[in-house]
């Protein structure tokens, strides 16, 4: 996914012609990248700021009085680069520090923010953890508090991760900001690899305290056998939620565990450290996310079904709440636990001449597009070179029937070259997409199905 400059948004924002020519593709664009859309929304609060504070200055109204600022008086950071995101007294601030100028201004209306802008400079007492930027750059995690002032960071020892901005490229955090246990004060999770780690292991979670302690660290991998094979512990972490699930006040934490392809396990922990859950599937969930189905939400395990000879992208919608103890997914027999009772949802994609026209026999479940309370979409994929080409979105309503299937661009312009090289020969009609519509499939506990159903259906008929 490509993604548009900060002063590209800034013009955006402002309605500048300059990019009128290209305001509706910007304007998808931000509905489906989070990290666009809040740089945007910031800009908007600053320009919305200063609106504010000059509509409470009197019309015309002057001073002939001066303001001096003397650098003594500025209270800054040393010079590291990283990057903030853009607000009003940010940018005021780095002008300042820039630029310490003893300076008169004729305009009251420029006086008054400018005395509200070093005013809101004092917030600097507030150490609490609010936002993050992983500068890779430095090799280090910066944290901020709500006003944007860095208040410390974090030191990465080794990163198996190619991430763009604090994101890889399946969406995945592997940093969160959270107020665990509930005491007022945020801490903050990661399971990146930080100078506290000594073992330089890529399967652990680690949890600082709101001032920057490590509160604790936890070993997540572990060996297993499903069927005959057996696997070590080499697994890496691939993404992190924390959130308050059950409503107790406190959060639980949930990291994904890949073992290259399989096995995959999501691991889930108390606010304390303490392992309460694990699923195990046999496959590779690339992702994980949330995802809200008629007012509740679930965890979405994003990734492929490695259990039969032709791999499909699987979808598994989890019920955080149902994850207890060590247990195994229905469809995933391999393994000597009992089955899980968390699963809602299994869903498998159809493939198409495409990841063979291409020889990538993986097709995956890359990203969930498009959320709302009417539905969302699921884009599958497959590798393309060094990026993730995406080939379908299967948009599904609220309670899970499939709605329309949406070719991508980019994989309808590769897939008519590759008719023209005599490499495929399915014209991509409303027929081919209607088809595959109907090819997706619903696991009911026991069986495939071709209708949407839950997991356990067949179980509890049984």
């Amino acid at each position: 996914m490509t993604h548009y400059s900060e002063h590209t948004l800034d013009l955006y924002v402002r309605n500048s012609g300059q990019v009128e020519h290209e305001r509706a593709v910007i304007e998808s664009h931000l509905t489906e990248c989070a990290g666009c859309r809040a740089i945007a929304d910031d800009i908007r609060e600053f320009y919305n700021l200063a609106e504010e504070k000059e509509k409470l200055l009197p019309e015309n109204a002057e001073s002939r009085e001066g303001i001096i600022i003397k650098p003594e008086y500025i209270r800054s950071h040393p010079l590291t680069k990283i990057h903030l995101q853009d607000s009003f007294p940010v940018r005021v601030r780095n002008f300042v520090v820039k630029r310490p100028v003893v300076a008169s201004f004729s305009s009251l209306g420029v006086l008054a923010l400018f005395v509200i802008s070093i005013a809101r400079l004092n917030s600097l007492n507030d150490t609490n953890p609010h936002k993050y930027v992983i500068n890779t750059e430095a090799n280090t995690i910066e944290v901020f508090n709500a006003e944007n002032d860095k208040l410390w960071n974090l030191i990465l020892v080794n990163n198996f991760h190619t991430l763009h901005g604090n994101k890889d490229e399946y969406f995945n955090e592997y940093v969160r900001i959270n107020d665990i246990d509930g005491d007022g004060a945020n801490e903050v999770i990661t399971t990146l690899c930080t100078e506290h780690d000594q073992t330089n292991n890529a399967s652990a979670a680690q949890v600082f305290n709101h001032d920057g302690t490590l509160r604790y660290r936890k070993e997540l991998g572990k060996e297993i056998t499903y069927g005959s094979f057996q696997y070590p512990n080499a697994y890496t972490a691939k993404g992190l939620i924390a959130r308050d699930f059950d409503g107790d006040g406190k959060s639980e934490i949930y990291i994904g565990l890949t073992h290259r392809n399989s096995p995959y396990s999501l691991v889930k922990l108390d606010h304390q450290g303490n392992e309460t859950g694990r699923y195990w599937m046999y496959g590779h969930a690339f992702g994980i996310d949330t995802l809200l189905i008629q007012g509740r939400t679930y965890i979405a395990l994003m990734g492929i079904d490695d259990t039969q000879e032709e791999r499909k992208a699987l979808l598994t919608i989890l019920n955080p709440n149902e994850i207890h103890g060590e247990k195994r997914g229905t469809l995933f027999k391999g393994y000597n636990f009992s089955s899980s009772n968390a699963e809602e949802y299994v869903v498998n994609f159809p493939r198409t001449e495409l990841e063979g026209a291409l020889g990538v026999p993986k097709p995956r479940v890359t990203g969930i597009v498009h959320q709302n309370s009417e539905g969302f979409a699921v884009c599958v994929g497959i590798p393309y070179g060094e990026t993730l080409l995406g080939i379908v979105d299967f948009h599904f309503s609220s309670d899970f029937y499939a709605t329309q299937t949406k070719l991508i661009d980019g994989a309808v312009d590769l897939q008519k070259n590759l008719i023209e090289k005599g490499k495929i020969h399915i014209s991509w009609d409303e027929r081919f997409k209607e088809s595959l519509k109907k090819q997706i499939q619903y696991w009911d506990g026991l069986k495939w199905r071709d209708n949407p159903v839950k997991v356990g259906v067949s179980i509890a008929g049984k």
